[in-house]
């Protein structure tokens, strides 16, 4: 397991790099996760049955041999409601899975054939046919600040579609993976550098060649640390195994979104000055 350290070492890495591909790369993919707007639940209950439909579809796949799988398409799975489209896609992900012995869970999953993005007032419409021979057209809820210029490109032509995914978070909520392509700016010149140092008391520490520095400070992260010990040595001493994991997960969410926040300010601080990181 990596400490918050090199996680967040990581994640700035991977930030500086997505920034750095955004600038030098003549093309930019990414996906977009958009929640279903105001789904009703006859429609997330149909969503979820057809979930546990292309599931059993996959499955079925496996049992299969390897070879014989390879040449199989929607055509052998007429008797299945879902699109072919669609079970064309699960054969796909299942043929790419060669080590999988049982799948829980399948989500549906097109190519850009098979949907399209369209806007109808302020809301963007996603449009697909999840049944043979039936369409139908789900408004959504975007949350990011990027999204609408993104969804607004798509619409205007402006990014090509890649693939669509449904699928349900833990939370119950339903959903749509797109995959966007779009050129990006070329890369310009950084002016200067900007050192970073990382350490406990102080998570990172940003300082400009001038000296003026920026600091994101550890307290918080040090007491939610005791604070899950706590609660953790609680649980184990009851033995409720199933809570500690819980809570283990819980708290590796908590972490993990703490260093994305500060890996995404860094960048952004630098972006100001129009300077490159550096770690120390």
């Amino acid at each position: 397991m990596k400490t918050p350290i090199e996680d967040l070492s990581s994640r700035i890495l991977h930030a500086v790099v997505g920034c750095a591909i955004l600038l030098a790369m003549a093309e930019l993919t990414l996906t977009l996760k958009l929640p279903f707007y105001r789904l009703n639940q006859s429609k997330a209950t149909e969503l979820e049955r057809l979930t546990v439909v292309n599931t059993s579809v996959a499955n079925d796949l496996l049992r299969v041999d390897k070879t014989e799988r390879k040449k199989l398409t929607s055509a052998a799975f007429r008797h299945i409601e879902i699109g072919s489209m669609w079970i064309n896609q699960t054969i796909r992900n299942t043929n790419a899975k060669t080590k999988v012995k049982h799948f829980q869970r399948m989500w549906l999953e097109v190519n850009n054939q098979g949907y399209e993005v369209l806007k109808s007032g302020n809301l963007y419409m996603l449009s697909f046919s999840l049944y043979r021979g039936r369409k139908g057209r789900i408004p959504l809820l975007f949350h990011s600040a990027s999204h609408p210029q993104i969804l607004e490109k798509i619409v205007q032509r402006g990014a090509t579609l890649g693939s669509l995914k449904l699928c349900k978070s833990k939370k119950g909520i339903w959903y749509a993976l797109i995959s966007v392509s779009m050129e990006v700016p070329d890369a310009y010149e950084v002016k200067g550098w900007i050192g970073v140092d990382r350490g406990q008391n102080n998570i990172a520490v940003a300082a400009l060649p001038k000296g003026f520095g920026k600091f994101w400070k550890g307290g918080r992260v040090k007491d939610l640390r005791r604070q899950f010990q706590r609660t953790r040595k609680k649980l184990q001493s009851s033995k409720q195994l199933k809570e500690v994991k819980r809570l283990e997960q819980r708290e590796r969410r908590i972490m993990t979104h703490i260093n994305h926040v500060i890996s995404k300010q860094l960048v952004q601080f630098a972006c100001d000055y129009g300077m490159g990181l550096r770690f120390c």
